[in-house]
């Protein structure tokens, strides 16, 4: 595996390594649950619940279809009983509430008896089969967005691209799910990015991974897989973003309107591949996934398989966390999502749990006026503005947020981090992104009622149309009856008149005519 150069991204920063905390210690899996919490309202979409309460399932089995958006098929992650369908908190900043569906396990874990068989050989099956068993699979990107993966090859074997991208790359301080994946199974990284590849017709493979993982690049090596080209990105936050990645490796640079299968390369997490490769062999769904437990000072860091739907107070119960007084955090401390209800469950989302006091996350602490020192845009890898968007958000100026490019901000960050005024301008941004979601959609509704306003004014023109033209033709034919009748009068005499004529011209033509008659 050949090591090449690198082009480089704009902005970003140095961050605390925290990756020692979770990095070092072995790969183990967590034990089930009493009970298990499926989310059936997914980030892309939602599903439909195949089952009823009280209705047994087993593991692997669909427990719900996709229904609206980019919804993936859903799965039992284990066997038991459907206990009921409940409303609870997301993992969401805004409050939002979820359905879930609660499986009571049994303990039994008892494999659904209707799972496709797997394949030994993933390879020898056509790339339309591949992408359709990947999504019979219900496989999503394990990077945190959960954008579902067949979507992605489809539109990839479509439009062609000629490079896959494996992002190995856990650019937050204390996220390690990806580099301790590589040093316990690479081989199912590498074999797994080859079959990506195969789905969606690319000829080139690169494995990007920071270069401060030494372990992870030493298994990898011993792997030796000549297919997949090896780049090391020096560790600058966020070096693993789609597009400061895919900048960084090639030097395109990806359009904010457009995607990189544009450019002719597609990007899936290392997490993606080794989970693609397994559930090809042994036919089972996606039912599980390696989470980052971390926190200072917290023996039982590290990295667990944990099943989907395992609630997290119960994941810490279980391993004796003393979770009660701190802050639990989806993800990084950079992009996560502080958690409302503990009893939220653990999805494809979840690369990580961080439990952070307030010291560790610095606090917003009193905030000032914005001095213009221009730091945000220095290390904003997206080469925004973040002071001119802090004030037009401060307008709810929309126009002018849109045209500073706000929707094409990834909310990594940085620019709050280095903000000497402490102000929340990630909060800012997002909050104004909302307004501009919110807006959007109530100009659609605008533009549908007055589609729909407009339809039924036409509606009613050609009714109205069409009953002005019954009542002339009736006028009309109300001013022709007279003279009608008085030509039906007349007929009688007229057909009278006619035949006399008739047998006058005859008897004069044939003078013999008159004797027959």
């Amino acid at each position: 595996m050949a090591r090449l150069r690198l082009f480089g991204f704009p902005g970003g920063l140095q961050l605390p390594d925290w990756k020692h905390w979770s990095a070092d210690a072995p790969l183990r899996t967590l034990p089930l649950p009493p009970e298990l919490v499926v989310p059936l309202d997914q980030p892309n979409g939602r599903s439909r619940l195949l089952v009823e309460p009280g209705d047994s399932v087993d593991r692997g089995q669909p427990l719900a279809l996709p229904e609206e958006g980019w919804a993936m098929p859903l799965f039992a992650p284990s066997s038991g009983t459907l206990k009921a369908v409940e409303w609870r908190l997301a993992a969401h900043p805004d409050g939002q509430r979820l359905r879930c569906a609660v499986i009571a396990c049994d303990g039994e874990d008892r494999v659904w008896p209707g799972q496709p068989e797997g394949s030994d050989s993933p390879f020898d099956l056509a790339p339309e089969e591949l992408r359709q068993r990947i999504r019979k699979a219900g496989i999503g990107g394990l990077g945190g967005a959960v954008f579902p993966t067949a979507e992605k090859l489809d539109a990839a074997a479509e439009q062609g691209v000629d490079t896959l991208v494996i992002n190995a790359i856990g650019c937050e301080p204390c996220i390690t799910c990806d580099d301790r994946l590589l040093r316990d199974d690479p081989a199912a990284v590498l074999q797994g990015a080859e079959l990506l590849a195969r789905a969606c017709g690319a000829e080139r493979i690169i494995l990007a991974i920071e270069d401060d993982r030494q372990e992870a690049l030493d298994a990898v090596t011993r792997s030796a897989n000549p297919a997949v080209e090896l780049r090391t990105v020096p560790v600058r936050y966020p070096a693993g973003g789609e597009r400061q990645l895919i900048r960084n490796l090639t030097g395109q640079q990806v359009p904010s309107d457009g995607l990189p299968i544009d450019l002719g390369l597609l990007c899936q997490n290392a997490g993606t591949a080794a989970t693609t490769w397994h559930c090809m062999r042994s036919g089972s769904p996606l039912l599980e996934r390696i989470v980052t437990l971390a926190g200072p000072d917290l023996p039982q860091s590290g990295n667990y398989r944990v099943r989907f739907g395992t609630p997290m107070d119960w994941m810490l119960d279980q391993l004796q966390v003393p979770w009660h007084r701190q802050t639990l955090i989806q993800g990084g401390p950079m992009m996560g999502t502080a958690i409302q209800d503990p009893r939220y469950p653990v999805t494809a989302a979840t690369n990580c749990l961080l439990l952070a006091s307030a010291e560790l996350l610095g606090g917003e602490g009193d905030q000032r006026a914005c001095i213009r020192c221009g730091d945000c845009a220095t290390v904003c890898p997206v080469q925004l503005l973040p002071q001119q968007l802090h004030w037009y958000a401060g307008d709810h100026d929309h126009d002018a947020l849109r045209d500073h490019g706000l929707m094409a901000c990834i909310e990594c960050g940085a620019c709050a981090v280095v903000c000497p005024s402490r102000i929340p301008l990630v909060r800012q941004f997002r909050d104004a992104k909302a307004e501009l979601f919110a807006a959007d959609l109530e100009q659609n509704r605008a533009r549908r009622a007055r589609a729909r306003f407009e339809a039924r004014e036409a509606r009613l023109q050609r009714k109205r149309e069409q009953q002005e033209a019954q009542r002339a033709a009736k006028r009309e034919a109300a001013r022709n009856a007279p003279q009608a009748a008085e030509n039906t009068r007349q007929d009688p005499r007229k057909a009278a008149i006619a035949a006399a004529l008739e047998r006058r011209r005859r008897k004069q033509s044939d003078p013999d005519a008159s004797g027959g008659e």
